[in-house]
């Protein structure tokens, strides 16, 4: 069966709540200090996905086969910072989450290809993804895609 892409809905939020919970959990093995989860993630993270379910420049996007989800991406439709002018609107992509395996893999480059096909339309001229370093499942999909690291953040657990 073919992995098919739609926009996602109320109804699917408890199903990404629980990816992402997932993916967090990946995220604070990685960097126990910066993404230690706090309380009410997840709760706060349905809000959030609620809201993004009606945002006109939310571009919240599910992969599914056979009715399971096997990835999703958020992604928001926005203008540079005022001081940049790369010629055209952004894609910005933040949570971004597939299960494990190749269905997976699938799933996140189609839905890849679906934000970017979107943002074109709407006249993006770039998509940027944030991701964690050590995520090197995530960047063989942005290596595949031809996409290139143009931005790094650094970080240091002070100590009293």
């Amino acid at each position: 069966m073919a992995i098919s892409i739609r926009r996602a809905t109320d109804n699917d939020v408890d199903s990404l709540v629980r990816l992402v919970a997932e993916k967090r959990r990946q995220l604070e093995a990685f960097e126990p200090v910066t993404w230690r989860v706090g309380k009410g993630a997840n709760d706060m993270t349905a809000v959030f996905f609620r809201h993004q379910v009606g945002e006109q420049n939310a571009i919240l996007l599910v992969a599914e086969e056979n009715r399971h989800i096997l990835a999703f991406i958020n992604a928001v439709f926005q203008d540079p910072p005022p001081i940049y002018d790369p010629g055209g609107k952004t894609v910005m992509i933040d949570d971004f989450v597939a299960v494990a395996g190749d269905q997976g893999d699938r799933a996140a480059l189609a839905l890849l290809d679906a934000a970017a096909s979107e943002g074109r339309s709407r006249g993006a001229v770039q998509v940027i993804v944030v991701s964690a370093a050590m995520d090197e499942r995530a960047a063989g999909w942005f290596r595949s895609k031809k996409m290139h690291v143009f931005s790094s953040w650094w970080t240091g657990v002070l100590s009293h």
